[in-house]
């Protein structure tokens, strides 16, 4: 007879999280990195969290400022309109997300994609592909699709008829 432990996945941890973060920045050139008291480290545009209850390792690419210190309420309300037309599947669902989602960042007061990675079961390599590719798409997202979902939410564009994807097709 087995009990609760045995179906339990094993669990990596938080050594094992700073060793897939290290590797990627390795990768870029920097030197190996540990996690902050929080489990969180920051790299200008783009970050890691180790979220310690579900073993999980969380990469986040900024997409844009939500409002500056000391925003007023309409502000802050059309940040949050914004935000519901990014998760939005006939909106903001019609550009490619690299595996992640978006995250509004009341105390960053930022826009993020955030894309979930389980410790335990990804490789060196498969962190490093996927967090190129949300990188890319994170860019793509800052510099194009953001404003175009923004034209959208003011009614000065049409919502897209074809989900598009990056790298764009050729």
């Amino acid at each position: 007879m087995t009990g609760p432990s045995d179906l339990t996945p094993p669990r990596a941890g938080r050594s094992r999280a700073e060793a897939l973060v290290s590797s990627y920045v390795r990768w870029e050139g920097r030197p190996p990195v540990r996690l902050g008291p929080t489990g969180d480290v920051t790299f200008g545009a783009y970050g890691f969290r180790h979220e310690s209850a579900t073993d999980t390792l969380v990469g986040r690419v900024f997409i844009e400022r939500a409002w500056d210190a000391g925003a007023d309420e309409p502000t802050r309300a059309l940040t949050g309109r914004m935000f519901q037309a990014l998760i939005d599947p006939r909106i903001g669902g019609m550009f490619d997300h690299g595996g992640g989602e978006f995250h509004l960042d009341e105390e960053r007061r930022a826009i993020f994609l955030l894309r979930r990675f389980d410790v335990a079961s990804t490789s060196e390599h498969q962190f490093r592909v996927a967090m190129e590719h949300l990188r890319n798409v994170g860019a793509t997202w800052t510099l194009h699709w953001y404003f175009r979902v923004a034209r959208i939410l003011h009614g000065w564009d049409p919502p897209p008829r074809v989900y598009t994807s990056w790298p764009p097709a050729k």
